[in-house]
């Protein structure tokens, strides 16, 4: 049985795409579809950049160094920012699927299929925080589909701010993903499913918060 990889498709039935992914025994188009999930995060950066979301940390130095200055060294800025969106999307690609596979039985071509439709819904997130900041003015950590407004009324602290902020709505579509691919295609209790998931998905906001922490120290 051969599985055509349909991205956004695929991410709206879980269940019955991970069914199918099960049962295949060949998977066709990965390397294509990983390339554009590579490219895609890219071109949001780019946008960003062209915007000046995510410079505030050097903005500051406007009026202490000349403009020529400045401008390179915002030029820099960008740049680091668009190689780091390659390799967030890579690290949740590969590194996601090597944590899935160590734990069990799964091929790793198909967790990593799995982590190619959870890296769609990030960029679909990250896509939906670009409009908004744009249009809206509003950080990606007060996004409205986040608990990141709700912590600041709680508290003024950047790293629990961020850390709330990384949990949205599309944090938990990604965890129902995951969860149905390991229910489908392992043998693992449902238990040790969640908590695999959720140790995964709770580290990775803790480092974007501790990231967040210290862009802004810098």
């Amino acid at each position: 049985m051969k599985y055509d990889i349909k991205l956004l498709k695929s991410i709206r039935t879980p269940k019955d795409t991970f069914l199918s992914l099960h049962k295949a025994e060949q998977i066709r188009n990965l390397p294509s579809q990983i390339i554009i999930l590579l490219i895609f995060p890219l071109g949001i950066a780019m946008i960003s950049s062209w915007f000046g979301i995510g410079t505030e940390s050097i903005s500051g130095d406007i009026v202490n160094i000349p403009i020529e200055q400045f401008e390179e060294k915002k030029w820099w800025f960008a740049f680091g920012h668009w190689i780091s969106s390659i390799l967030y999307s890579a690290i949740i690609l590969y590194l996601g699927s090597i944590w899935f596979w160590t734990l069990s039985e799964i091929p790793f071509q198909k967790l990593l299929v799995t982590q190619c439709f959870v890296l769609s819904i990030i960029l679909i997130e990250k896509t939906v925080n670009l409009l908004l900041h744009i249009y809206l003015s509003i950080p990606w950590y007060s996004s409205p589909f986040s608990l990141g407004v709700i912590s600041q009324i709680k508290t003024n602290k950047s790293f629990w701010i961020s850390f709330f902020g990384s949990i949205t709505v599309f944090k938990i579509w990604t965890i129902y993903l995951q969860y149905n691919a390991l229910k489908q295609m392992s043998e693992l209790s449902r238990w040790k499913i969640l908590l695999v998931i959720l140790f995964i998905n709770v580290l990775g906001s803790l480092f974007i918060s501790l990231g967040n922490l210290i862009q802004r120290a810098l």
